[in-house]
C-alpha cells in the first residue's frame, strides 16, 4: 500500500520530535533524537522474543521494528492521529505482525495479556500525574506496577521522569501536591522492585534507564 506525503511528514516531523521517523523504500530511518534513542535501547533488546509491547506507542516506530524482526507486536496510545499514522506505515510495509490500539494500560492489564518485552519509555510520568490528552491518574506507583507486571512476562525497559522537577510544563501544571509528594525515586523504586529485579544502565538522555526482569 502507497504511504501518503502528509503521512510521511507526519512521520518524520511532527510532535512529539522523539518519535520522527522517515520511510525509505521498506526500511525505517530514525531522525534526530529516536535516532539516538534507538541507539541505546537496542542493546537492551533480547536476540529474540516472540511478543512486544509499546506503552505509549506514539508514531509506531519501535512496534514496527519489533515486528520487521519477527515478534507479534502491540503499540498501544491515546492518540488517534498517531495510532493512524502508524498503521498506515505498516500497511505500507506489509508488517502483518505489528498492532496499534487505542487502549489504556489499566484496560490491558485487564484482558490479561502478557508480553516477552514490554517498553514504557518517557509515558511513566503522563500514567500518574494524567496529561492533556488523557486527564485520568494513577498516581499511585503500586497500582502502576501491578498493571505493568500484569502485562510483562518477560523483561520491562523503563526510562522516564522520576522527579516532578524533570518532567514536561503540562505535567508540572495540572499535577496535584499530594501526588507529587509520593513522586520520587524511592517510592517508584520500591513499587517496582516488589514486581521486577532491576538491572541499572545509566541514562537514557537526562532520565534513568534500567531493566525490569520479571520475578
Amino acid at each position: 500500500m502507497s504511504l501518503s506525503a502528509e503521512v510521511r511528514d507526519y512521520l518524520a516531523d511532527s510532535y512529539p520530535h522523539n518519535h520522527d521517523y522517515r520511510v525509505k523504500g521498506g526500511e525505517l530511518k530514525p531522525r534526530w533524537k529516536l535516532k539516538r534513542r534507538w541507539r541505546r535501547l537496542e542493546r537492551l533488546w533480547p536476540e529474540r522474543f516472540g511478543s512486544f509491547l509499546d506503552i505509549g506507542s506514539s508514531k509506531g516506530f519501535f512496534v514496527l521494528e519489533a515486528a520487521r524482526r519477527g515478534a507479534d507486536a502491540l503499540g498501544v496510545d491515546i492518540h488517534e492521529g498517531d495510532l493512524a499514522a502508524a498503521g498506515a506505515a505498516r500497511d505500507h510495509l506489509g508488517l502483518d505482525k505489528a498492532r496499534f490500539e487505542q487502549k489504556t494500560l489499566d484496560e490491558l492489564a485487564a484482558e490479561g495479556a502478557r508480553f516477552d518485552l514490554v517498553h514504557l519509555v518517557n509515558t511513566y510520568h503522563y500514567l500518574y500525574f494524567g496529561s492533556d490528552r488523557a486527564p485520568a491518574c494513577a498516581a499511585d506507583h503500586r497500582v502502576l506496577f501491578e498493571h505493568l507486571a500484569t502485562v510483562t512476562e518477560g523483561a520491562l525497559i523503563f526510562s522516564n521522569c522520576e522527579t516532578i522537577e524533570r518532567c514536561p510544563a503540562q505535567v508540572r501544571e495540572r499535577a496535584r501536591p499530594e501526588d507529587v509528594a509520593r513522586y520520587n525515586p524511592d517510592e517508584l523504586r520500591e513499587a517496582a522492585s516488589e514486581h521486577f529485579v532491576i538491572e541499572e544502565h545509566k541514562r537514557l538522555g537526562k532520565r534513568p534507564l534500567w531493566v525490569g526482569r520479571r520475578r
